[in-house]
């Protein structure tokens, strides 16, 4: 069984160190990257999306950005998330 501990645990982890499989849910590289990732349970066909939170300095510029609504859909972060 995946608990939530594995799927945030896996979220901070290296590309090549990401377990591409959390119990029956498969992961979509295609739909995936180091900042966010997209996993399917065919089986059940259910969808999980989990994103990953502040990792380096950069993030915490995003973040005061987000906080003040000023300049955040300019950031990285935003753009990587398919919001463009």
């Amino acid at each position: 069984m995946t608990t939530l501990f594995d799927v945030l645990n896996n979220g901070y982890k290296d590309k090549k160190k990401k377990s591409k499989q959390l119990g029956d849910y498969v992961m979509d590289e295609s739909l995936s990257n180091k900042n966010h990732q997209t996993y399917y349970d065919p089986k059940n066909k259910k969808l999980l999306f989990n994103v990953t939170g502040t990792r380096v300095a950069g993030d915490w510029l995003t973040n005061l950005k987000l906080a003040t609504g000023i300049g955040y859909k300019e950031s990285d972060r935003y753009k990587s998330r398919c919001f463009t």
